[in-house]
C-alpha cells in the first residue's frame, strides 16, 4: 500500500540523514564546494573522484590514493 511505501521511504531518509550528520561532509557548504571544485580542475580529476573527495573529505595521501583511480600515474608526488 501507499502508506507502507511512505513508511519505508521515511525510514530510508531518516537513516541517510543520520549518517550524513555524522560524516565528514556535514562540514561542507556551497562556498567550500565551489572553491574546492575550482582548485581540483588543475588535477584533471574525474567527476566521481571529485564527488567522493567532497563527500569523504580525505585527510591522508593514502585516502586520496584510494579515491583517485591510477593516482600513482596521474599525479606527481607533490600533487598527491
Amino acid at each position: 500500500t501507499l502508506e507502507h511505501c511512505n513508511v519505508g521511504l521515511n525510514t530510508v531518509i531518516y537513516g541517510a540523514l543520520k549518517y550524513l550528520e555524522q560524516s565528514p561532509c556535514v562540514e561542507q557548504n556551497p562556498d567550500i564546494i565551489t572553491q574546492f571544485y575550482s582548485e581540483a580542475k588543475k588535477f584533471e580529476l574525474k567527476k566521481n573522484e571529485i564527488l567522493q573527495i567532497i563527500n569523504l573529505r580525505p585527510t591522508t595521501p593514502v585516502e586520496l590514493q584510494l579515491i583517485i583511480e591510477d593516482s600513482e600515474t596521474r599525479l606527481t608526488e607533490t600533487q598527491s
